[in-house]
């Protein structure tokens, strides 16, 4: 599929309340749920780990989404506290991950800047 396609089509659901998700070198991730194995590749290591977080964190919340479910399907409200909780985690683990973002990207670029000024000694 092409990106205009994806934009407009979907093919599928994958349910992460029983995935497993698998951290593989610097770009790539493995995410296995449903006798299903997908081997999914980053554009840099900043992005993946975004990526991986973002699946981790959709995962804890369908899990808890099942937990507050009753035998009949329909689900049972999520107490105030609980949400007002879940929302200020949610929040710092945001700002948490916009940091190590912040992070990564001045590493990246300190790191071109060393390679650049070793190259100038040689």
């Amino acid at each position: 599929r092409t990106q205009a396609e994806m934009a407009h089509t979907c093919r599928g659901t994958i349910p992460l309340a029983t995935a497993h998700i698998e951290v593989g070198d610097t770009c790539h991730f493995v995410l296995t749920s449903g006798g299903r194995t997908y081997h999914l590749k980053a554009t840099s290591e900043g992005e993946c780990q975004r990526w991986v977080s973002a699946l981790q964190q959709a995962k804890a919340n369908s899990t808890l989404l099942m937990h507050h479910s009753d035998d009949s399907g329909d689900e049972t409200p999520v107490p105030q506290e609980e949400r007002v909780l879940t929302q200020g985690v949610l929040k710092t683990l945001a700002s948490k991950l916009g940091d190590l973002s912040t992070c990564n990207e001045l590493i990246g670029k300190h790191g071109t800047a060393l390679q650049r000024s070793l190259s100038e000694l040689e």
